[in-house]
């Protein structure tokens, strides 16, 4: 079956985040037994990205959190690769955890970040996989 754009896109905006932010990009997406995750990124009032969890069992109607799931503050020791945002999420589940690829945004150019989660609630970030200037990766979901 072709796939085929939802006649109602988009299906979050900018309206729907729970505070304040500038817009909304693109999403990773991924489903996770029962429930569609949408990593969100969302352009905060000071101009930096974040990612923003939003949570959905059709695919279509999704319940979008209260603040951002992950921020360039919990970077810890990566944090100055990623001092301006983050980025274009892309999620790979693979061998029961799901692996993030996104892009971090800083004075050292874009590079590709990894971070794992089980939950989507806490990550463990492990930080850059490219070298800067390189936003190009791909994770397999399988060896």
């Amino acid at each position: 079956m072709p796939v085929q754009r939802f006649e109602k896109n988009p299906i979050i905006t900018a309206g729907d985040i729970p505070f304040q932010v500038n817009s909304i990009f693109n999403a990773g997406a991924v489903k996770m037994k029962d429930r569609y995750i949408l990593l969100c990124r969302v352009e905060m009032p000071v101009g930096r990205s974040v990612f923003v969890r939003a949570v959905s069992t059709d695919g279509i109607h999704f319940k979008v959190d209260s603040k951002p799931c992950l921020t360039p503050d919990q970077h810890g020791e990566w944090s100055p690769y990623v001092q301006w945002g983050i980025e274009d999420a892309r999620i790979t589940e693979l061998e029961g955890n799901f692996y993030l690829l996104y892009t971090g945004y800083s004075s050292h150019l874009p590079l590709v970040m990894l971070a794992q989660t089980k939950d989507f609630e806490q990550y463990n970030i492990l930080g850059p996989i490219t070298e800067p200037s390189n936003k190009d990766a791909v994770l397999f979901p399988e060896r």
